[in-house]
């Protein structure tokens, strides 16, 4: 029995991985106060191994905050606050103590875009490339 690859499921596939697309963060460390500034998401790299991503980093009352989802890692593990933001949005607080952080890294809105783009092009081509060598071997056969 042969299974046929459609146009429609190559479609699918290609959407799918267009919204599974991964978020790409600047190598160079910055600083404190440039992650801040830039209102990204950042990822901060602790002096044990641990890392830790956040939505973005604010400065309140001397302390340095991150602003992590509900229900994700950073939220349990680290002690935090349920906060509410002027979008509605449900977020926890989470107090990052200084002196455990090695590197901060900034999310890259170009290179995250770029990678998306290739990843769908590259797959949709493969994905061409399997369909046409299907029908070739079918014609052929």
């Amino acid at each position: 029995m042969r299974r046929s690859i459609t146009i429609p499921k190559i479609a699918l596939l290609c959407l799918v991985c267009l919204f599974q697309s991964c978020k790409v963060y600047d190598t160079d460390s910055r600083s404190q106060q440039e992650a801040i500034d830039s209102e990204l998401k950042v990822k901060i790299l602790t002096v044990d191994g641990s890392t830790y991503k956040f939505k973005k980093l604010i400065i309140e009352d001397e302390q340095l905050i991150g602003f992590a989802s509900p229900n994700s890692k950073e939220a349990k593990l680290l002690p935090s606050k349920k906060f509410t933001d002027e979008k509605g949005h449900k977020l926890e607080k989470v107090a990052i103590d200084n002196d455990t952080i090695k590197e901060i890294n900034v999310y890259d809105k170009k290179k995250s875009s770029r990678r998306t783009v290739f990843l769908v092009v590259g797959l949709t081509l493969g994905m061409v490339i399997v369909l046409a060598a299907t029908v070739v071997v079918v014609a052929v056969a």
